[in-house]
């Protein structure tokens, strides 16, 4: 049972795509009675009152099509755009971010963005008809993937990993090939378009390739490296048709002068090259690197500072003062088509203007992404109702299809938790204090104040056992704040208390502690290792107790030379003889994920392990079962009595009925601090 689940998993996570059906509904947006930036002073909403309303209806502000791409769900990335690129309709065009998610625009407006990916998105190539896109996913260490990606349906078609950094991806004019530029010894790889394997196009190497272009025949190749050659090859027998000579260690290639001419920045300097000759025709100085054209232009468009620090964008003769906007907002890509030019900043703004103004006047931009979301930092639930944390403020939930209540606000931490009746606090991020209160925020305790930022904590009975920082383990009494143990190591991670006096803590491998898993006497001062071999033991947490036993999971990374294992493992421990837990892995992924989270609602686990979506693991009967994602890869996940719900990498909602695997309904707070639902 448990090796089916290991293999089902595995192919779940790494070969399937991420395609969500969720049905697409016009957002809904709802004030929240007591909670807005003019209204927090206002008296706290009773945590009663949404037992009380639970049933009714509640009226939202329902949003015209229209409205809704051009100002609410136009949202910005979460941070810096790496890369704009136009697809060859010229009218469609794609953003990607740091922040992993991949938007895409119309001539209208924004249209629709989707997180590929939990690591940056370096670049991005439209496919020519601009229904697909290729992504050079990277950590900038030891991640270098490819995706390609059906962008109606959200599907990811094929990817490929690459041991070396990539360089450049491109389409050749048809779609027929995909180009992937790597620092390997052969410097490119070209795939199948369609199908993603591997084609043999090139009979010798061009060396290290950062830019490569079809004609529209697709019968001739164009490619330029660090090398500074530029290399004409026939496609169809792979030999060189012509080299020549150019400046060598362009970056940010583009060509332009229908294929006549290239462009690209080295020290401070954008180098104006003639394809057919190698020769630069003239160099422009600019502190700025990042400039374009489209196909047919006859120069670049760029940028650069006045005296007075102002940003001017340079098209032909047109020459315009940006707005102040920019002024602390870098730009970081553009792309161009004949008659707009799109610009993405350091914030995740992308912006749009016309081309060809009049001379020397100020440029009239438009933000195509405007708004920003206020994160959810955390959620928890005692079953019934979903508490949600915001900004130092909580809500409380009973269900999708209306606004949560405002219960309290003033918190100080990033982190909730129910347990017994009573509320805790702390933060992961920052030296602040556990706080314990009541369900509507009018008592509140400081339970400990911790040296570091507090990663971990584990509630069991009237005891909360706390990780500050990664060499601390405070157990603290719920009920009169007095410290009952501490415990000084490297690398903790988790700490959980199965018993009064018994602790299972999971931590890294050290060369002086080199056991991920450890059992402590809290009386004695015994330390016992577990028998769990590996590299890293995380996320671990209680899921049922027994008089005389005790059930925790946990995810452990394993590495070796040829890569590297992530399992979710199950540790069974009894109480008499806590130094012998039995430990069984329940589900394995054949990579590295740091990230993974689990939740244990009786009957199944659920889990993120994978870095893909939710699957439910169901150990008694040996079935699994995967939910669907929505816009953003699931973070954290709550099992409730009728409901599943995510907390998603872009500080979203989405909820799950237990019998289904679509979701639902998506929400999230609005930079309004308004509620909304899509």
């Amino acid at each position: 049972m448990i090796n089916r689940l290991t293999i089902l998993l595995c192919l779940t996570t790494l070969i399937v795509s991420c395609t969500s059906v969720e049905a697409k509904t016009r957002p809904v947006l709802h004030e929240i009675e007591g909670y807005s930036p003019r209204l927090q002073d206002s008296p706290s909403a009773i945590v009663e009152e949404i037992d009380e309303h639970s049933s009714e209806d509640s009226s939202g502000t329902e949003l015209t099509a229209t409205f809704w791409k051009a100002n609410s769900f136009a949202r910005m990335h979460e941070k810096e755009v790496t890369d704009l690129k136009i697809a060859r309709d010229a009218r469609t065009y794609f953003s990607a971010s740091v922040d992993g998610f991949i938007s895409w625009y119309t001539a209208e407006g924004f249209v629709d963005t989707w997180q590929i990916s939990n690591i940056p998105v370096k670049q991005i190539a439209p496919h020519p008809d601009g229904t697909v896109i290729a992504a050079y996913e990277s950590d900038g260490f030891s991640v270098h993937r490819v995706s390609v990606w059906d962008v109606m349906q959200k599907k990811r078609l094929y990817a490929k990993r690459f041991r070396d950094s990539v360089t450049s991806i491109s389409w050749s004019a048809r779609g027929t090939y995909l180009f992937v530029g790597n620092t390997s010894v052969e410097g490119i790889t070209t795939l199948d378009g369609n199908t993603g394997s591997l084609k043999t196009v090139f009979a010798k190497s061009p060396g290290i390739v950062s830019f490569a272009a079809t004609g529209a025949s697709e019968t001739n190749i164009i490619t330029y490296g660090p090398s500074g050659r530029i290399v004409y090859t026939d496609i169809q027998k792979g030999t060189e048709r012509a080299e020549y000579p150019g400046p060598t260690s362009l970056v940010n290639t583009v060509l332009f002068a229908n294929g006549l001419s290239l462009a690209g920045y080295k020290d401070g300097q954008i180098y104006i090259v003639e394809t057919t000759t190698g020769r630069t025709l003239r160099t422009v100085s600019t502190p700025i690197p990042v400039f374009s054209a489209a196909e047919t232009d006859a120069d670049i468009l760029w940028f650069s500072k006045d005296e007075e620090g102002r940003i001017i964008l340079h098209d032909g003769s047109d020459n315009r003062i940006l707005p102040d906007t920019f002024a602390d907002n870098e730009i970081t890509a553009v792309t161009v088509n004949t008659s707009n030019v799109f610009i993405g900043t350091s914030q995740g703004a992308v912006y749009s203007c016309k081309r060809n103004n009049p001379a020397n006047q100020d440029s009239t931009f438009t933000a195509v992404t405007a708004h920003r979301i206020t994160r959810i930092d955390d959620i928890h639930s005692d079953g019934a109702r979903l508490f949600v944390l915001s900004d130092g403020a909580l809500f409380i939930s009973s269900g999708p299809g209306r606004p949560p209540v405002f219960a309290f606000d003033r918190i100080e931490g990033n982190r909730v938790r129910m347990h017994e009746g009573e509320l805790f606090f702390w933060s992961t991020t920052r030296t602040a204090p556990f706080v314990k209160t009541s369900l509507d925020g009018d008592t509140r305790t400081i339970l400990h104040e911790p040296v570091d930022s507090i990663r971990s904590v584990q509630l069991t009975g009237r005891y909360a056992s706390l990780v500050e920082g990664s060499r601390l383990i405070t157990v603290v009494d719920i009920d009169t704040s007095r410290v009952a143990f501490t415990y000084q190591g490297a690398g903790i991670q988790d700490a959980v208390l199965i018993h009064t006096n018994k602790l299972i803590v999971s931590k890294s491998y050290t060369t002086i502690s080199p056991f991920v898993l450890q059992y402590i006497h809290t009386e004695t001062g015994e330390t016992v290792p577990l028998k769990a071999d590996g590299d890293l033991c995380y996320g671990l947490k209680l899921s049922q107790t027994e008089l005389n036993e005790s059930v925790l999971h946990a995810f452990l990374v394993r590495k070796n030379d040829s890569g590297a294992q992530t399992e979710l493992i199950k540790i069974s421990v009894d109480h008499e003889t806590a130094a012998q837990a039995i430990i069984k892995p329940e589900a394995a992924y054949g990579d590295e994920d740091l990230t993974a989270y689990s939740a244990y609602d009786g009957k199944g686990l659920f889990t993120t392990l994978g870095k893909t979506s939710v699957t439910a693991l169901y150990t008694e009967n040996g079935t699994q079962k995967r939910f669907n994602r929505a816009s953003s890869l699931p973070e954290r996940v709550i099992a409730m009595d009728s409901y599943m719900v995510t907390l998603n990498h872009d500080g979203s909602i989405t909820w799950y009925r237990m019998n289904s695997s679509v979701p639902e309904i998506s929400a999230v707070f609005t930079d309004k601090h308004m509620w909304m639902e899509y």
